[in-house]
């Protein structure tokens, strides 16, 4: 589709140049109807008719490196950091081609054309120049980013991925960023129409690798996003399953034993009564006084002893200890609630 500022990639080998113009040959009917070029039939039809904005460059021998090949097309200094991790199907040295276009987001499911005459593989997006929505959520300034104190880093294809707080004034989604090995920021975790939203508009409150390539970032209320690390791109929104018994009005009826802090949450544990399972007596509140989760003891390693818990703490690694009556502890994950560990 048409996407103002984003440039889709492709990685290719095909026989000549020539072949490679070939399947960019726009043509017409006789009765001067369009006739899509030969790239975007195979690629699953996908519509575009601007030719000015689309690249390519046989390179007529094995690329050896993307940073070296890039140099030749637009926006270059912009766009190579975010391309050149991307993962690839077969090894660097057997593609000889490259392909991208511009104000376009590829998003179609075809994402491999093999032909005898041609090899095609569809790479991924980058973002080369911001609209004034980007511009505004991005942020990426250095010395505003100085500025926040971090709260969890990751190491993933020669990126650190942190999680950092939130800007009062700012948007305040936009607290993950990815930094190179120069110590500059790549990216930051963006959220504009055209994507999945994060459509709490609540900060992210952790973050974990997902697979290789991508990330898991949960945030204040208890929703999970499967960011793509080589742009921060959202591509997948995880909805949460109700919790049993997860509504304000069953809270407020329950006697309040203990509340601690944790990130964006106040983690409370209350006093247990007979028509509620007695082992789901902590609860997660966030800022905006929602309740996100009962801790869930129907997974391994659960509370089986089934009686209720009457300690919580908050422990130097940031976890929640809980601590049953029959003195049995427990560590829970601070995103939804899960009993992680069960400590004999």
């Amino acid at each position: 589709m048409i996407k103002a500022g984003t440039v889709s990639f492709w990685l290719g080998n095909i026989k000549s140049k020539e072949d490679l113009d070939a399947l960019f040959q726009d043509t017409y009917t006789e009765d001067d109807n369009y006739i899509p070029f030969e790239f975007s039939r195979i690629f699953d039809n996908f519509k575009h008719s601007e030719p000015m904005v689309r690249e390519r460059m046989y390179v007529g021998e094995p690329i050896s490196s993307l940073s070296k090949v890039f140099d030749g097309f637009s926006y270059a200094d912009i766009i190579i950091p975010q391309l050149i991790n991307l993962p690839h199907k077969k090894k660097l040295s057997e593609y000889n081609a490259l392909v991208l276009i511009y104000d376009f987001k590829y998003s179609k499911e075809v994402k491999v054309v093999d032909r005898p005459d041609c090899y095609f593989e569809f790479m991924g997006t980058a973002i080369y120049e911001a609209t004034a929505f980007q511009l505004r959520t991005m942020y990426l300034d250095p010395i505003i980013f100085e500025g926040l104190q971090k709260k969890d880093i990751l190491k993933l294809n020669n990126l650190r991925i942190i999680l950092s707080e939130t800007y009062d004034w700012l948007c305040i989604v936009n607290n993950i960023y990815a930094l190179n090995n120069n110590n500059e920021i790549v990216w930051s975790v963006f959220c504009d129409e055209s994507n999945i939203e994060n459509t709490n508009w609540e900060p992210f409150i952790a973050i974990a690798q997902n697979g290789e390539h991508e990330i898991l970032a949960t945030d204040a209320e208890g929703e999970q996003y499967v960011i793509n690390i080589s742009n921060g791109e959202i591509i997948k929104k995880h909805c949460i399953t109700p919790t049993p018994y997860a509504t304000y009005d069953v809270l407020k009826e329950l006697p309040i034993i203990k509340s601690v802090h944790l990130r964006d949450y106040n983690i409370i544990l209350c006093g247990a009564t007979s028509e509620h399972s007695p082992t789901n007596n902590i609860y997660a509140i966030n800022r905006s006084k929602k309740l996100v989760w009962i801790v869930s003891c129907e997974r391994e390693p659960g509370n089986i002893n089934g009686v209720p818990f009457v300690d919580i703490n908050i422990t130097v690694r940031r976890e929640i200890l809980a601590t049953d009556a029959e003195g049995i502890q427990y560590t829970i994950a601070a995103h939804n609630g899960n009993i992680a560990k069960k400590h004999t």
